[in-house]
């Protein structure tokens, strides 16, 4: 892999969507990734819109760098053996998921990570089994096997993937295998509605279809919560499925609710990013400090 240092990627703090949107073209662009079919970007989140993560630059060392976010987004890389790119019927079917109901239609559940985490932390990515999201097509599986949510097994699609992560501690880029150890970790505190979600969209779609006007920073008064980017806000690609005039998508994209099932019924979407996180978490967790995206 072509030597890379955070240096060499756009980046502001409290925009970690927008980094790693840009960070998709510019692995392609400097070979680092063969192309975007290789690359899934990452929602992390919850109903209740606070995630734990540690080993990140914004937390306190004497806490392992925990950071509770609201959402947190990271790019995915796919190593080793690819899968074929989506078919173009495939292709068409995605562009109707993702037309005027929003990109995130493509993946219409989020993965739990009680279904997910001996996938993840065995080197895989979380329930991309799941016939039912379309996110799934051209994405790393677990090395014995991604779960889908009917509980059947299938077998390895990839053999290895890093995690692109520009807020993490941890070396950059790092592999999924220490990412899911060290900064995703394990935690009984995190059950029911604190239960972290993944949703996994491929770049390709991101690109196409991702959309922010940066209103979820402003405050009421019309302040920042953290300054924004330089360059002009991300609109989707002209032609693409998203509507038009569409300005703003961001949080179909990170609004997440659990597949329902008995032993995890159904979350719905309760309220928005606030500043500081606004919400506290019991346990070893509540002196992690909150930040909002």
């Amino acid at each position: 892999m072509d030597d890379c240092s955070r240096g060499d990627f756009n980046y502001t703090a409290s925009y970690c969507e927008e980094n790693v949107h840009h960070l998709c073209s510019r692995l392609v662009e400097r070979g680092v990734a063969q192309s975007l079919d290789s690359l899934h970007v990452t929602f992390i989140s919850n109903a209740l819109q606070q995630v734990p993560i540690w080993q990140q630059r914004a937390g306190h060392p004497s806490r392992e760098g925990l950071v509770v976010w609201d959402y947190h987004v990271v790019l995915i890389q796919q190593q080793g053996p690819q899968t074929q790119a989506p078919s173009q019927q495939q292709q068409q079917q995605q562009q109707v998921n993702t037309g005027a109901a929003g990109p995130a239609a493509a993946t219409p559940f989020t993965h739990p990570e009680s279904e997910a985490r001996e996938d993840l932390l065995s080197g895989g990515l979380p329930g991309l089994a799941d016939s039912t999201s379309t996110s799934s097509s051209g994405v790393c599986g677990g090395g014995r096997g991604s779960r889908s949510h009917s509980g059947t097994q299938d077998p390895p699609i990839c053999v290895h993937a890093v995690v692109w992560d520009l807020d993490t501690s941890l070396p950059f880029p790092c592999s999924l295998q220490q990412y899911a150890a060290d900064a995703l970790r394990r935690s009984s505190e995190l059950t029911g509605a604190r239960e972290r979600l993944f949703r996994v969209v491929p770049a390709r779609t991101f690109l196409d279809s991702f959309a922010s006007d940066r209103s979820h920073m402003l405050r009421a008064d019309g302040s920042w919560v953290a300054a924004p980017p330089a360059y002009p806000a991300i609109r989707p690609v002209q032609g693409s499925s998203c509507r038009p005039r569409q300005t703003m998508n961001l949080l179909q994209y990170f609004t997440m609710t659990a597949p329902p099932s008995p032993q995890h019924p159904a979350l719905s979407h309760t309220h928005s990013p606030t500043e500081g996180g606004g919400h506290d978490v019991d346990g070893s967790l509540a002196s992690g400090a909150r930040f909002p995206h």
